[in-house]
C-alpha cells in the first residue's frame, strides 16, 4: 500500500527495499526481517533497482523508528555483511550474525 501511495522511495540502496509500517498502518513493536528474493523485482526506481533484499521494519514510534534505521545503515555500509545476505541460508545463521554484529557495535 505504501509503495503504490509513494513509488520506490522504499529502495534505499542498490538492490535493496526497505518496506516499513508505522503505528498507523498496525506496527505493533519495533522489528526488522530479512528476504532474499529468488526473482528479482523492478520497483520503477532509476538506479537501484532489480531490488534483491528487502529488509521490512516496524517500529511503534518514530525514536524507535530512527535507532533502527541507523543500526541497519550500519549493517548496510559493512562489505561483510552485503556478501553474506548474497549466500546466508538459514534464520539461524543470520540471527547468529546479527547477535554478533550488535555485540561489536557495543564495544565500539
Amino acid at each position: 500500500e505504501i509503495y503504490e501511495e509513494t513509488g520506490p522511495y522504499i529502495v534505499i540502496t542498490e538492490n535493496i527495499a526497505l518496506p516499513h509500517a508505522t503505528v498507523e498502518s498496525g506496527a505493533k513493536d519495533i522489528a526488522i526481517g530479512f528476504t532474499r528474493l529468488k526473482v528479482p523485482v523492478t520497483s520503477g526506481h532509476r538506479t537501484n533497482d532489480p531490488v534483491k533484499y528487502l529488509f521490512p521494519l516496524s517500529a511503534k514510534n518514530n525514536q524507535a523508528h530512527i535507532e533502527l534505521l541507523s543500526e541497519l545503515a550500519n549493517l548496510l555500509e559493512n562489505p561483510d555483511f552485503l556478501k553474506f545476505i548474497k549466500v546466508v541460508s538459514s534464520k539461524e545463521e543470520f540471527k547468529n550474525y546479527i547477535e554478533k554484529a550488535e555485540g561489536e557495535n557495543k564495544h565500539d
